[in-house]
């Protein structure tokens, strides 16, 4: 009898101690996954920055044009703003400088 209930402490002991751990997992991946958006977000935001010219040299055409050819392929349901990036780019110009243009990301 005694070792039955040794052996069934044992188990739920075991079983315990995976629980946790399976939380903690879960926790750890939601942590990874949560930063890995922030990453991207702030990644995107420079590139943004990059291509809009406000960081940088705007008479800069090639990192400017590098830069939206990396934000029409991650967003491209905002081809009409990139278009105007695009046309800001061209004319060496800030794309944000005008009050009828908003933010990239809005």
């Amino acid at each position: 009898m005694k070792k039955v209930l040794f052996v069934l402490f044992v188990f739920s002991s075991l079983w315990s101690c995976t629980s946790r751990n399976s939380e903690e997992a879960i926790r750890q991946k939601w942590i990874e996954k949560q930063m890995a958006r922030e990453y991207k977000d702030a990644e995107l935001d420079s590139l943004a920055l990059i291509a809009t010219g406000q960081d940088g040299d705007p008479s800069l055409v090639s990192p400017r044009y590098n830069a939206l050819s990396v934000l029409r392929s991650e967003l491209p349901e905002k081809k009409e703003v990139w278009d105007k990036v695009e046309k800001a780019i061209y004319a060496g110009d800030v794309y944000g400088d005008d009050e009828d243009e908003g933010d990239v990301f809005e």
